[in-house]
C-alpha cells in the first residue's frame, strides 16, 4: 500500500488519505507514468521522422539506376500520363508535366516530339527551360483543341530527349475524349 497521511483540515479527527490511488480507484504509478509517456512520445516521434525520411528518399529515387546526387544530370518526373477525360468540342485544354534534375550536373533536354497514337490532328508541346541546373525544374506543356467533326478518343505520345544516360528520353502520354 502507499503512504498514508492524516489530514484533519482543522476539524475533528484526522482523515487518512491514500496518495497512491487515483480518483477512479486504480493505483497510480506517480512520476514513472509521466516519464514512460515521455519515452513513448519520443519513440513515436523518432519512428515518424524516420518514416518520412524514407518516404521522401523512395519518392526521389524510384525507378532510377543512379543514386540521388550522382554525377551528371539525373532525370525525375512526377507523372508520365495525363487524361483530360471528357472534353467539349471547341474547348482548349492544356497540362504541364514537371521534369526535375536530381543530379549534381546540368541536365540537357531536347525539343519535344509529338506522335498521334489514336484520333486525329496534332497536339502542341513546348519545353520550358534547358539545360536544367541541379535540383531545378521545368515543364513540358501540352495543349489541344478539337473542333466539330474531330470528336472522339485521342491519345498522343510526347517524347523529350535527355542527357541522362539511364533515360535517353522521357515519354509522356496524353489522352482526351472530345464530344
Amino acid at each position: 500500500m502507499g503512504k498514508k497521511r492524516t489530514h484533519s483540515g482543522g476539524r475533528g479527527p484526522g482523515l487518512q488519505v491514500d496518495k497512491s490511488r487515483r480518483l477512479d480507484g486504480r493505483r497510480s504509478k506517480g512520476r514513472r507514468s509521466f516519464a514512460s509517456a515521455r519515452k513513448v512520445a519520443l519513440v513515436v516521434t523518432v519512428i515518424t521522422a524516420l518514416g518520412v525520411a524514407l518516404a521522401v528518399t523512395a519518392r526521389f529515387s524510384a525507378g532510377r539506376d543512379k543514386p540521388l546526387g550522382s554525377p551528371g544530370g539525373v532525370l525525375e518526373v512526377a507523372e508520365a500520363e495525363f487524361d483530360f477525360g471528357r472534353v467539349p468540342l471547341g474547348k482548349q485544354v492544356s497540362h504541364g508535366f514537371e521534369i526535375r534534375n536530381v543530379g549534381t550536373d546540368p541536365l540537357t533536354l531536347g525539343e519535344p516530339k509529338v506522335e498521334r497514337l489514336e484520333g486525329c490532328c496534332a497536339m502542341d508541346a513546348t519545353l520550358g527551360s534547358s539545360p536544367l541546373k541541379p535540383w531545378a525544374t521545368t515543364r513540358v506543356t501540352v495543349g489541344m483543341m478539337m473542333h466539330e467533326g474531330m470528336g472522339g478518343y485521342h491519345v498522343f505520345k510526347v517524347s523529350v530527349p535527355t542527357s541522362d544516360p539511364a533515360h535517353r528520353s522521357v515519354v509522356f502520354t496524353v489522352k482526351a475524349d472530345y464530344a
